[in-house]
């Protein structure tokens, strides 16, 4: 079991378009190990094209089923302290984590499959993707 999290400041983003766009990247990055310092720029065809044919449609829209959908925050907030404390985050990691995604918080989940969850929220001051799984 492992968990993922990338919280981000809203104040780096205009918008909450970008700041999905941007750790979605960043979270492209992290699961396929690419080197985060090879950034690629905003009109690279080449990975424009990636992204619509390889990229999205491997996360979005690969499952059967997928639901996009709100998801009501205390139960999302309770989801995730349950599973900080089954995958033994430590409680000062766990509570500075809490103390920023809880403060008024609005979540999507963006996948739910029999051993993953991937979500995408704002709270008052951040931006978070957050991902619940079982790997081999």
């Amino acid at each position: 079991m492992a968990i993922d999290v990338i919280l981000s400041p809203k104040n780096q983003y205009q918008d909450i378009q970008e700041a999905f766009a941007s750790l979605f990247c960043k979270e492209l990055h992290n699961m396929h190990e690419w080197d985060i310092t090879k950034q690629y720029a905003y009109d690279d065809k080449e990975w424009l094209m990636a992204l619509k044919d390889i990229w999205i449609p491997e996360n979005f829209l690969k499952y059967p089923g997928l639901q996009v959908e709100m998801e009501n925050a205390s139960s999302f907030i309770k989801s995730v302290e349950l599973d900080f404390q089954n995958v033994h985050v430590p409680s000062e990691t766990a509570n500075d984590v809490l103390k920023k995604i809880s403060k008024n918080p609005t979540v999507i989940r963006l996948q739910k499959r029999n051993v993953y969850d991937q979500y995408f929220g704002e709270s008052e001051a951040y931006y978070f993707l957050y991902e619940w799984g079982i790997y081999s």
